[in-house]
């Protein structure tokens, strides 16, 4: 890294910009808890700390090396800051995190858990690294322009949420899939520029645009009033219908003190047939739980499924509740893959090779709503 001399202690000139409603880039986590973390740049880069002080330049290609300082802090060479920026000199400029490329710049910053990489780019250009990691880029183009404004709207419902945080958003499916570069696509840069600006908005509000790969062949209430229950068209997902089978031992988180298992059926029901809470049956008594604790401790796709009880051989597999014999197993029966709210994307795609426009697509999963430009919302 070149040192700029006499610059160290001089801050940047803050940049003169038009205020504008809604922030036009984005931050994403794409490293946490790290003890080191290699950044660098694809073509000559600037390198600044947290607080604007000029730290030198990168050459092209040349990694930086950034690790968790003793007591805090990161340290680069024999250096000391808070936090360390590498932002590239030219607009085609690329930045590199542990070898995976982005657009826009990289901020890595201390924390008690170790270093954090954070991408900052125009929220358009995230747009790029979503569509087609959220969808496959083989898909038809007017599904992967409703998933670009699905998440669009997503990520700028979460950044409002925030602002007092080092990062909007991570780049995992917990949030949305960014794959940066790597997850571009001719069809995903498309749809992104073609719906520039483009967002869902129920009663001329963002909306939070959850989605999710497929519902089983219906979509659910949301507790929001555009999130509501609606037909799915998600019959090609290749988990539209799956099965899991688990031991009672498999089981034994939720059911301590009944005693050997005699049966599991949902016991609270959503509109599209989900569990909210289940009925456990033993040999020493009966408890009510909560289904989502379960769903996820035995990585079920959904919460629609239904439960049967295998009994031992010679009584055959029956359904739950024929027999108070103790099961063996039992196999949960079910459909879809995630929360089953807004968009399902086998859907989305269903519909567009019918030949749905997008707009219509989103209208479809979010009821009462309206694809409508930004500029024309207030934050």
């Amino acid at each position: 890294m070149k040192r700029v001399l006499l610059a160290l202690l001089l801050p940047l000139l803050p940049l003169v910009a038009a205020p504008a409603v809604w922030a036009t880039d984005v931050r994403v986590a794409i490293a946490e808890g790290d003890h080191q973390i290699v950044i660098g740049s694809s073509v000559e880069a600037l390198v600044t700390a947290s607080g604007g002080q000029i730290l030198g330049s990168l050459d092209p290609l040349e990694p930086l090396l950034t690790r968790q300082g003793k007591g805090g802090g990161i340290q680069i060479g024999d250096i000391k800051v808070s936090g360390v920026r590498v932002t590239p000199q030219t607009k085609s400029g690329l930045v590199y995190i542990d070898k995976q490329w982005f657009r826009g710049a990289v901020e890595v910053k201390s924390s008690l858990d170790g270093l954090l990489a954070v991408n900052q780019l125009p929220m358009e250009e995230y747009l790029y690294g979503v569509a087609t990691s959220e969808m496959p880029r083989s898909w038809s183009l007017e599904a992967i322009k409703a998933q670009a404004v699905a998440a669009r709207s997503y990520a700028l419902y979460r950044q409002k949420y925030r602002q007092d945080k080092p990062y909007d958003l991570g780049d995992t499916a917990a949030w949305q899939v960014y794959g940066g570069v790597k997850g571009e696509s001719q069809k995903s840069i498309q749809a992104v520029d073609t719906t520039q600006g483009e967002v869902i908005t129920y009663r001329g509000k963002l909306v939070e645009a959850l989605y999710h790969a497929s519902s089983g062949g219906q979509t659910d209430n949301g507790g929001r009033s555009y999130l509501r229950s609606v037909k799915d068209y998600d019959q090609d997902a290749p988990n539209y219908r799956w099965q899991v089978s688990v031991t009672p031992e498999q089981l034994q988180p939720w059911t301590a003190g009944l005693g050997e298992l005699l049966q599991v059926t949902p016991d609270k029901i959503s509109a599209a047939g989900r569990a909210d809470s289940l009925k456990i049956v033993g040999t020493n008594g009966t408890k009510i739980i909560d289904a989502d604790p379960v769903r996820i401790g035995l990585n079920l796709l959904s919460g629609r499924f239904q439960v049967a009880a295998v009994r031992p051989p010679s009584l055959g597999a029956v359904m739950i509740g024929a027999d108070q014999t103790p099961a063996t197993s039992f196999t949960f029966a079910g459909k879809g893959w995630g929360h089953g709210y807004g968009m399902s994307q086998w859907g989305a795609q269903s519909l567009a090779a019918s030949g749905w426009k997008y707009r219509n697509i989103l209208t479809h999963y979010y009821q009462g709503t309206k694809v409508t430009k930004l500029a024309k919302l207030k934050a």
